[in-house]
């Protein structure tokens, strides 16, 4: 890495000797690919010196460089013109994800690739400078733990996003501004009421965590249902009454609270009850220490789509008598708001759905066979 990293140095500095035209601006010559000529520019760049410029630019290079190498051993065709799309967090490997974008990305014949980059905090400054002088990188996917901390490098940010607090989705515009999405909530709404055909009209929903992911669904049910009455639990009430406060700066109209007392009241009154805690992410067989016996005829959804189909808050749902979904829908249908802003172009979603059964092997709850649990688990939370 060290050798290609000096080779693409001493390439930069020869260009610059015969290019270096005054001592405030560089231009690239015409040889210099086409996604480092902005680069070269002094005004874009807050470095102090040329030698740091120069580095910069080199180091953007071996990044891209280094993505072309991880898109080439997963089989994808890579050229000179191929831009990428990175999913970013600190545990990303293992996702699935960014096979399902690159396939809507080449059932469209566009030449974008989707990759998974594990990125921890400390990483996060320098990736997002590569995504805003990089012609290569067309925008990021964010996820945890960086949808607050990405925040202050965004020059715009969407009125979900602002409403929400957080960013799953980063733009680059071809002016080179970085505008920051959420788009977890549209994606379940999308899922939910196109994909299942279901209502949320005049309904209760019960969430189940105050994180982010459960801020930007709240966020995007309200617009989609005004009517719907929704109580949110946590077992850090300060991060729910915070939720609830922001959602009521924003609309006071809208029917959102916190449980006084139990959860499990509410829950015998909903129709919706969500799992957005994270718990079964893990192990799936943790789960939120509800009363499971009050399920019947409702909907219960969980975010999370593995490490199995069915986790123990779905399969003890079940058993309760919901009907049960679990987080696969969700996952694609985020995927279509954030490929239209990258492209323009819209994908579809059974195709994106299909692809992920057929070729990957992923299940929704229905029909999977679950893990095992005899017993309801202690419990975890203070319901």
């Amino acid at each position: 890495m060290l050798k290609i990293k000096l080779c693409i140095l001493l390439k930069i500095i020869c260009i610059v000797i015969f290019s270096y035209s005054n001592s405030s601006v560089l231009f690239a010559s015409d040889n210099t690919n086409s996604h480092l000529r902005n680069v070269l520019v002094t005004s874009r760049i807050a470095v102090k010196s040329d030698i740091e410029r120069l580095e910069f630019v080199a180091n953007i290079q071996s990044f891209e460089n280094e993505l072309e190498t991880r898109a080439r051993k997963l089989g994808y065709h890579v050229d000179d013109e191929t831009r990428f799309v990175l999913l970013i967090g600190d545990n990303v490997l293992e996702s699935s994800y960014y096979k399902i974008f690159t396939h809507a990305f080449q059932k469209q014949g566009l030449n974008i690739v989707y990759l998974s980059y594990n990125t921890f905090p400390n990483d996060l400054e320098e990736k997002m400078k590569f995504l805003r002088y990089s012609n290569r990188l067309l925008g990021y996917s964010i996820t945890t733990p960086h949808k607050l901390a990405v925040m202050k490098y965004m020059d715009e940010l969407d009125t979900e996003a602002q409403v929400v607090g957080a960013v799953n989705s980063v733009l680059k515009t071809e002016e080179g501004k970085l505008i920051g999405y959420t788009f977890d909530g549209a994606g379940w709404v999308y899922w939910y009421t196109k994909y299942l055909n279901k209502s949320l009209k005049e309904k209760k929903m019960v969430v189940l965590g105050a994180g982010g992911a459960a801020r930007s669904l709240i966020v995007a049910v309200l617009q989609t249902a005004p009517d719907m009455r929704i109580v949110v639990y946590d077992i850090e009430t300060d991060i729910a009454n915070a939720l609830v406060q922001d959602v009521k700066n924003w609309n006071p109209d809208f029917d959102i609270s916190v449980p006084a007392l139990f959860v499990d009241t509410h829950i015998r009154e909903a129709d919706i009850v969500a799992n957005f805690t994270g718990l079964g992410k893990k192990d799936p067989k943790d789960m939120p220490d509800i009363d499971y016996s009050l399920m019947h005829g409702k909907v219960a959804v969980d975010a999370n789509y593995r490490p199995v189909a069915k986790n123990g808050f779905l399969r003890s749902a079940e058993q309760g008598g919901a009907t049960i979904y679990n987080g696969l829908g969700f996952l694609i249908g985020t995927i279509l708001p954030f490929f239209e802003v990258l492209t323009g172009e819209q994908t579809d979603f059974n195709t994106l759905m299909d692809f992920a059964k057929v070729e990957l092997g992923l299940q929704e709850a229905n029909g999977a066979k679950g893990i095992a649990i005899d017993i309801y688990p202690e419990a975890r939370w203070g319901l």
